[in-house]
């Protein structure tokens, strides 16, 4: 009943969730309502609530234990924006084993969302240059292959192509 409700926009979640997804886009003034986002017991509040941290980038210096504290989240996509907001925070190095890990997890969007925030990083990223070349094979998608090599073409100064 939840997911109909969901789906039909008969939900206080679902308001919620548009709220936290419009504020992700704010900026600073919208810091609080991201913190407290983070507390929400709906996966994808919290993501979009990591999500505007990361978008604000180092103004959001306050968000950095909650932050910490979701890279530990039972949902990749929240690690994964958690892991994306720090790094923009400038812990690259809490970041980056999140951002690997997810790079080679069973959910193969999450390995897509770790490529996409790896490659977004540039030059962060270069301590994943490793991660980032196992993650051109075995992939259950070319999506993955692409962004990877996109980052390491970029980090390593080539011009490979994924066919």
């Amino acid at each position: 009943m939840r997911r109909y409700n969901i789906l039909k926009g008969k939900s206080k979640l679902n308001a919620q969730l548009g709220n936290a997804a419009a504020m992700a886009s704010s900026g600073v003034y919208a810091l609080p309502s991201m913190i407290q986002a983070m507390q929400h017991p709906d996966a994808a509040v919290r993501y979009w609530g990591a999500t505007g941290v990361g978008n604000i980038g180092p103004q959001a210096i306050n968000a950095k234990r909650p932050m910490m504290d979701a890279l530990k989240d039972k949902s990749p996509s929240v690690r994964i924006a958690a892991a994306r907001a720090l790094a923009k925070l400038g812990e690259v190095k809490l970041a980056l084993p999140v951002l690997e890990a997810e790079l080679q997890s069973e959910h193969q969007w999450g390995r897509l969302a770790a490529a996409i925030v790896l490659d977004e990083m540039n030059e962060q990223a270069r301590p994943s240059i490793p991660a980032l070349k196992k993650a051109l094979v075995n992939q259950p998608n070319k999506y993955i292959v692409r962004v990877a090599n996109r980052a390491l073409n970029e980090l390593l100064g080539t011009n490979h192509v994924v066919r």
